[in-house]
């Protein structure tokens, strides 16, 4: 700040009020950016937060494909053999049926 002083004037009022509201606007535009800093800063790590929330549930969703894809493959393989046992027993009922009818017939009589 310069201010020369001729002798003899009778305006020899400094600006001091301008220089302090200048000094106050400058410190808020300072605190704003600050907060805005702050508010940046808190911003991305909720983002980073989610991100390793996000990544966790889509790895418990492909385990859980992948399970179920294995459920649906045992599931199938499952139909299969109770079909399969299916025919067994009732092959095995006739085959009993069959037997104790030529028992019965051969040699009770």
């Amino acid at each position: 700040m310069r201010t020369s002083f001729k002798p003899n004037s009778a305006d020899t009022s400094i600006m001091i009020d301008h220089a302090l509201q200048h000094n106050n606007s400058l410190g808020n535009a300072n605190r704003g950016m600050d907060d805005l800093l702050g508010s940046g800063q808190s911003i991305l790590d909720n983002l980073r937060e989610q991100r390793s929330t996000l990544k966790s549930a889509h790895k418990k969703v492909l385990d859980l494909m992948t399970t179920l894809g294995m459920s649906n493959t045992v599931m199938r393989l499952i139909e299969r053999r109770t079909a399969q046992d299916k025919f067994i027993l009732y092959g095995g009922m006739v085959f009993t049926l069959i037997i104790m009818f030529i028992t019965v017939k051969y040699f009770m009589f």
